[in-house]
């Protein structure tokens, strides 16, 4: 069951185990709801030190393909639909890069947060308030969970917009975003940081302030950019 895996250099980062244990779900060498080997043999099997695999797992467990039971040992997530997801979006990360990405949410949100001003009823605006109390709700869960409300909460943003094709675009790339933010973990700090500067996109919004909730926007996403490579790039050099 275990042959078809194929060792990775001691240097390769944890997103590229990730990639080889979703690949070997999608080909059916994996099956959902069977349990994996043990970290030991999965180590040994990737020719990776057991601290990488370690946060591959961790990885793989907060994006909910992984179950890791106590005293049991690790089984795949039974949604098979989820593990297709999930394996065409990393799929989507290797293709294009993650600048790329930031980039493209720099100028879809920072225009969306303009038009949210202008456009939102107060209807819309309850919705933007209801999206953004959860979030802040979020600060002591889990890495999915406050991922997944902050994609609420800026999906409540392009609602303001009226921008049905914008809403769409970012509809589109929402679990690959969430995918890109839990495969790197954030402390709270940044969680708080993330909190307050969505309270001020929110307050520009409804003080029908476009220049100001597209500059505050753009700043926003710029910093979840940064926070997201300087934690990747600590990753790398643990690596080394």
């Amino acid at each position: 069951m275990t042959s078809g895996l194929k060792k990775i250099k001691k240097s390769t980062i944890a997103e590229l185990i990730i990639d080889q244990i979703l690949q070997m779900i999608e080909e059916g060498k994996f099956i959902p709801g069977q349990k994996l080997p043990s970290e030991k043999e999965l180590a040994e099997i990737l020719s990776v030190s057991r601290p990488t695999l370690r946060e591959a797992m961790r990885s793989l467990m907060t994006m909910g393909l992984i179950e890791i039971r106590a005293g049991d040992g690790t089984y795949l997530n039974d949604s098979v639909k989820l593990v297709s997801e999930h394996f065409k979006n990393t799929h989507l990360l290797n293709r294009f890069s993650f600048s790329e990405l930031i980039d493209t949410r720099l100028l879809l949100e920072t225009q969306m947060a303009k038009l949210a001003a202008q456009n939102a009823t107060e209807e819309d605006l309850e919705a933007l308030e209801a999206a953004y109390d959860k979030m802040a709700a979020c600060l002591e869960t889990s890495a999915l969970d406050f991922h997944n409300m902050d994609m609420e909460f800026h999906i409540a943003v392009a609602n303001c917009s009226k921008n049905r094709f914008m809403k769409e675009m970012l509809s589109a790339v929402e679990e690959l975003l969430v995918l890109v933010n839990v495969s790197i973990p954030s402390g709270r700090d940044i969680r708080e940081q993330s909190i307050a500067s969505s309270r001020r996109i929110v307050d520009a919004i409804e003080a029908r302030d476009g220049e100001l909730a597209g500059k505050l926007m753009y700043e926003h996403i710029a910093d979840t950019g940064e926070n997201v490579k300087k934690q990747h790039s600590h990753e790398l050099q643990e690596q080394v």
